[in-house]
């Protein structure tokens, strides 16, 4: 009787041998025999590592947009990719994302360490179109883009720190440094009034979105002293709906 599955395997192992080394009279040769000529040359080495070594394998559909979903989130694969399958695993905290057939690296993406309630999606950099790129913007881009306007570039650069360091969400950062930066390029030969627009932006501290937007344009329609006069009507008038708001409670 055996002693452990360990014994069983090997007696099983020296059966199996004993058996694919007994000629076969019709062949004239054994099974073994027959493996060496006609099997073993085609055979392949196994991969380094062992594939029940890995994590389990999730097949998926990309979506139309070039999207495929993993745990409530969808990670960009490519547009061209479209209705085609992938497949998705993890390892050592980044999600793998391969072709189906046959098995090569598409995109990989660091899983994010919190859930989120609602379903976020993942593109590298990289893959953003232009539009994408333009409202995406972050404020390395908008100092960099500034330097490119050396009649505005100190005064910009100071209105995106300010607007980047305070509490409107990234989307509203991004789109009002986005009016801003295209409104010094298209009027450009308004510098000026757009100058002293700005000047009256960064004096009063207010870098709220109607309000900047109001002072550049009123800079550039009526000249600098008049948005200046009605900039500061614009802040006294907001501390007044203010108030008025406080009493109401």
């Amino acid at each position: 009787m055996a002693d452990s599955t360990a014994d069983i395997d090997r007696r099983l192992q020296e059966k199996v041998q004993e058996y694919n080394r007994k000629i076969v009279s019709a062949l004239g040769c054994s099974r073994q025999d027959i493996f060496n000529r006609e099997e073993r040359p085609y055979l392949k080495p196994l991969p380094p590592q062992r594939l029940l070594d890995r994590k389990p394998v999730k097949t998926a559909i990309v979506d139309q947009r070039g999207y495929t979903a993993y745990q409530h989130d969808f990670y960009f694969v490519g547009a061209d990719k479209s209705g085609t399958s992938v497949c998705c695993r993890e390892t050592a905290g980044e999600l793998e994302i391969l072709d189906f057939k046959p098995l090569r690296p598409l995109a990989s993406y660091p899983l994010p360490k919190t859930q989120s309630v609602s379903a976020r999606r993942f593109k590298h950099r990289s893959q953003f179109s232009p539009e994408e790129l333009y409202v995406t913007r972050t404020l390395s881009d908008f100092k960099r883009l500034a330097a490119q306007l050396p009649l505005f570039k100190e005064l910009l650069v100071h209105i995106f720190e300010a607007v980047f360091s305070g509490q409107l969400p990234d989307m509203d950062k991004t789109s009002v440094c986005n009016y801003v930066l295209k409104l010094c390029t298209d009027y450009e030969l308004f510098a000026p009034s757009i100058k002293e627009g700005l000047q009256t932006i960064i004096a009063k501290g207010c870098y709220e979105n109607n309000f900047m937007r109001d002072v550049l344009a009123k800079a550039i329609n009526k000249g600098p002293e008049q948005a200046e006069r009605e900039a500061e009507e614009f802040i006294r008038s907001s501390a007044v709906r203010g108030a008025d708001y406080y009493k109401g409670l």
